[in-house]
């Protein structure tokens, strides 16, 4: 009931009292826990070597991953196009008088496959090569016997380290791909950060908006219709330096879950804590 409100102070005066009830015993625990971000070593107020250290503390932590997931899908979806296009001609081309077209797209998509296959899984398919001539190592002519693999440096524009066609092929997992498991621990890992930094947030899966919409619930008053004076309520205020972090760190906990199990953000999306901060 109190969810469909979607007001941030009755969800935070319900939490409230559930702690005075007993009911909760954890919520807002690791508010003491957040360390202000150090000051700029040209400001006139440093801290000395306490800052020094917070500095080269914020320093040594991993950057955000970078997310380019319009240009992954726009490639995936052309490369798609390209291949159905490639495809229906070679199956249709003979009904429509277009047999002229079907060496030059057979040309086309075996081209446009093959070069994904290696750009992508070029360490692949050279270990399972590898392991293949070694176990047929005796019917191998002897020529054949002292050839080695190519390396991937050695390639031609590059191909073989993902450079080429690599956001094609995230791109295709990204549209592909459907772990339900993966959008779970996302979502687990935001609610867990929302529920220990004190904050009433209702999306499992965070995002810009509601978590602007909190900072100016945290800041607006009403007028109570019952008693005739001002109510704050339990909402902490967080139009501060320590609340934007606590709200930051709920929007990027699903990416540092994420980041730190797969090699690519699916589920996840870094950008919402940067068009946070831009509102």
């Amino acid at each position: 009931a109190t969810a469909l409100t979607s007001d941030a102070r009755v969800m935070a005066n319900v939490l409230s009292l559930a702690i005075r009830n007993g009911a909760l015993y954890n919520f807002g625990c690791l508010q003491g826990e957040i360390t202000p971000f150090p000051r700029a070593s040209t400001s006139l107020f440093t801290f000395g070597n306490q800052n020094n250290k917070l500095v080269e503390k914020l320093l040594s932590l991993p950057s955000v991953p970078d997310d380019d997931r319009a240009a992954e899908v726009s490639s995936a979806l052309a490369f798609s196009v390209v291949v159905a296009a490639c495809v229906v001609v070679n199956i249709f081309g003979g009904l429509f008088g277009l047999d002229d077209l079907t060496p030059i797209a057979n040309l086309i998509l075996g081209i446009a496959v093959t070069t994904v296959i290696v750009d992508n899984f070029f360490d692949v398919l050279v270990m399972g090569g590898s392991a293949v001539a070694k176990m047929n190592e005796d019917k191998l002519p002897d020529a054949a016997k002292n050839v080695n693999a190519p390396k991937k440096e050695d390639m031609p524009l590059g191909i073989g380290t993902g450079s080429l066609t690599g956001t094609v092929a995230r791109g295709l997992s990204r549209l592909l791909s459907v772990n339900t498991e993966r959008d779970c621990q996302c979502e687990a890992a935001a609610i867990f950060v929302a529920y220990a930094l004190g904050l009433p947030c209702f999306a499992f899966q965070p995002n810009s908006l509601e978590g602007a919409a909190l900072v100016i619930d945290s800041m607006r008053e009403e007028s109570s219709a019952i008693e005739e004076c001002k109510i704050q309520g339990q909402l902490d205020y967080l139009a501060t330096d320590v609340g934007l972090l606590k709200v930051l760190m709920w929007l990027i906990a699903p990416v540092a879950m994420e980041s730190g199990k797969y090699p690519q953000l699916i589920s996840s999306d870094p950008r919402e804590a940067r068009v946070f901060l831009s509102r």
